[in-house]
Parts: C-alpha cells; structure tokens; sequence
C-alpha cells in the first residue's frame, strides 16, 4: 500500500490561489478558483447538518487547481490511499471527508485514516518530547503525529509520501 500523508494549507490551496480569488475592486472572494461548485448542500444527510458550514468552508478554502495537480500526480499510481495529516481533519468523520472528496472529478483516491493530534499522543506516550526551539515554531508536531500513525498501523506494509508545505518534521 502507498500512503500520501496530506497537508491542505500550502498544499491543495496556496498564497496563488488566495491572491488569485480576491476581486481588486470589490475586495469580495471569487470562488471560481475553488472546489465550491462542487458542493452540493443535498448531499448533507441530517446527522452532517452542524458541520455543514465546516464543509462548505473546505471548498472554499480549496484550490481546485491544487486538486487536480493532485490527481495528475497520483492517479496512475496502483494502491494509493490517504491518511490526513492537516489541522482540518478534525471534527470531520473519515467517512465524511471522502464523501467530500468524491464530489471532485476524478478523485480516486480513499481516505483511511487521520493522524492523532500531538495533544492525545502525549498523553498516551508522556515520555515524548519535542525539542524547545521546535517547539517555538510549532512544526515538528506534524512528524510526531505522522511516525506515531506508521508505527501505530505497522500491521500494514506500506510506502509514504508526505505532502506538507512544512519542512520541520
């Protein structure tokens, strides 16, 4: 199995796409550039109701343009899943994030699982540090997160890939 831990900011949107949907004389956003017109507020079953602005907000918040470079990149790659390792994953359902996902043309690609967030996993291992002057720029948590997720899934023989716009981990 091929994993992509996935990132959303810096990755699926950038500093190009929040330029690029803000009007100039308006100063109103412009959603063409995002994965809006894919949302579709039918498809939200009623147990989804309270999160329905959380979702809406992941497709404006998307560069479809990112997305679909994504794709391209992946698509001819037997096997590859996705495990999200971006601050968005919380307070969504795997489930409902590849409901999500699906709407977006060509998206093939299952969502397995999320990373715990360093907050549980200190708890559950307090013997783990992370050094103070990373610490300060609250970054190598995303690689705490993800090495706790291989080790914790090492019933599964994979390869990994993980998209990020961080270099600290």
């Amino acid at each position: 199995m091929k994993i992509v831990f996935l990132d959303f900011d810096g990755v699926l949107n950038n500093d190009k796409f929040f330029h690029l949907r803000l009007d100039e004389l308006t100063k109103e956003r412009d959603h063409k550039w995002s994965l809006l017109k894919f949302f579709d507020i039918d498809k939200i079953k009623p147990e989804q109701i309270h999160r329905v602005e959380k979702v809406k907000h992941f497709y404006t918040e998307m560069s479809y343009e990112n997305v679909k470079n994504f794709i391209r990149i992946f698509k001819n790659i037997p096997d590859v899943k996705v495990v999200l390792s971006t601050s968005w994953r919380h307070g969504v359902s795997v489930y409902d994030w590849n409901q999500m996902f699906k709407a977006i043309p060509n998206w093939n690609f299952e969502i397995i699982g999320v990373t715990n967030s360093y907050d549980d996993i200190i708890k559950e291992y307090p013997e783990l540090k992370v050094d103070s002057r990373l610490k300060i720029i609250n970054r190598p948590v995303r690689g705490v997160e993800i090495k706790h997720w291989l080790e914790t899934n090492i019933f599964i023989t994979y390869k990994y890939v993980i998209l990020d716009d961080c270099e600290a981990m």
